[in-house]
């Protein structure tokens, strides 16, 4: 069987790595000097490893082009499952039992309504939840801000300049805590040394738990298609 796949080339690199995207495309990254016979060979052993992760995306890539949202879906906010409804109003709402939007919208604009509900929310709860464990580890980021990020959770900048996606939100608390409290560290900490899990794990001490919860929703956002 011959498999597809694109090679990128760097000079800094030492070895040979073989990824496969979300979209089922495999990528092989090599140093500059390796052979194409080698890379050819390298890729041919991994066979079996690749199909299993090209057949995963393959099908995750389907259900992605498949996914919508309409009137009676329900959708995750904090770990609590809510509808979404409609009215007679030009306005959509979220009241903490139901998504309320207005009537006869379109899949995509339904879509487009909900993410919409769900980074308004974000505005207003990770920067709270921020505040809570600033003041608990003693820091102070320059900002706190809600991004459109797809594969981050959250990020800290040079400046301690803190970003989170509204993705969070479909997340239970504590696993938002948990971003929140990783992004906090890396203002004492700018890396993931030793020194910096301890001071997450003194703060959460079972923060692999919500690790494990965040990489569950991962795998969901892989099959949903939350872009406009």
């Amino acid at each position: 069987m011959t498999i597809p796949y694109q090679i990128i080339r760097s000079s800094n690199r030492k070895t040979i790595s073989i990824t496969v995207n979300r979209d089922g495309q495999v990528i092989v990254r090599a140093p500059q000097y390796v052979l194409e016979d080698t890379i050819r060979r390298f890729v041919e052993q991994k066979a079996s490893w690749i199909q299993k992760h090209v057949t995963h995306f393959t099908f995750a890539a389907e259900e992605r082009r498949a996914f919508s949202l309409t009137y009676g879906d329900t959708v995750s906010i904090l770990g609590q499952d809510y509808p979404i409804t409609s009215h007679q109003e030009n306005y959509a709402d979220f009241d903490g039992k139901q998504l309320t939007l207005p009537p006869d919208l379109p899949p995509q604009e339904i879509l487009h309504t909900v993410r919409e509900i769900l980074k308004k929310i974000a505005r207003e709860y990770i920067p709270s939840r921020a505040a809570v464990w600033s003041s608990r580890l003693g820091v102070i980021p320059t900002a706190v801000r809600i991004n459109n990020a797809a594969k981050r959770w959250g990020s800290c900048s040079s400046k301690n300049s803190l970003n989170f996606s509204w993705r969070l939100m479909m997340a239970p608390p504590k696993a938002v805590d948990y971003v929140i409290i990783h992004e906090l560290s890396h203002i004492l900490e700018h890396n993931h040394s030793d020194r910096f899990w301890k001071i997450v794990s003194r703060t959460m001490p079972d923060y692999m738990e919500m690790k494990n919860v965040l990489k569950t929703l991962s795998e969901r956002f892989c099959r949903e298609n939350w872009e406009l």
